[in-house]
């Protein structure tokens, strides 16, 4: 242990024991601060130790890596159907991220921006009904990630347009981010 660490803790031992003394606001407040730069330096004493190899297993220990993007939803999956003259789309959007995917520990994705609700329940003209069985849609969706090769996929939700007009099925969402841990 270093001199200027030696000389620090106990600089911090002393505050401890005149806080718990008593002593005037002033004084309390600086070795409060000495004793927070204290803590300062042993952090940045172990994270030196840590790139240098050496110091305890704590130090050595990296935090995970991640890299959060915002990435666009787009109509990526269009399927378009046509009966006696009237066109229908069903409309798959999707987020894609291209990364290398083999050394992912885990992928969190959240799609906002919402769009569309979903088709409004309906009660038949001889049943009684109460409630709702429909939960909102809210602003943002957590998603599951798809991995397929080398890309990070986002399901952004998929509707339906007969005529040009988007029916109200699903809600989807135009913006995805997606945070992955390496």
């Amino acid at each position: 242990m270093s001199t200027a660490w030696k000389k620090r803790a106990a600089v911090g031992a002393f505050a401890g024991i005149v806080i718990a003394c008593g002593a005037g606001d002033d004084m309390a407040g600086g070795l409060l601060e000495d004793a927070g730069q204290i803590l300062v330096d042993a952090g940045q004493a172990m994270a030196d130790a840590g790139s240098r190899g050496g110091g305890d297993a704590a130090a050595q220990v990296g935090a995970p890596r991640s890299e959060t993007r915002d990435v666009m939803c787009t109509d990526a999956l269009v399927r378009t159907v046509t009966v006696a003259g009237t066109v229908t789309r069903t409309i798959t959007r999707l987020a894609e991220l291209a990364t290398t995917t083999d050394d992912i520990t885990g992928i969190d994705v959240i799609v906002c921006g919402r769009e569309g609700e979903y088709a409004a329940e309906t009660c038949g003209p001889d049943d009684t009904c109460e409630g709702s069985s429909l939960i909102p849609a809210g602003d943002c969706r957590v998603v599951a990630p798809i991995i397929d090769g080398g890309k990070v996929r986002a399901w952004c939700g998929t509707f339906t347009e007969t005529g040009g007009v988007a029916e109200a099925t699903m809600p989807r969402w135009r913006t995805a981010r997606i945070t992955i841990r390496r």
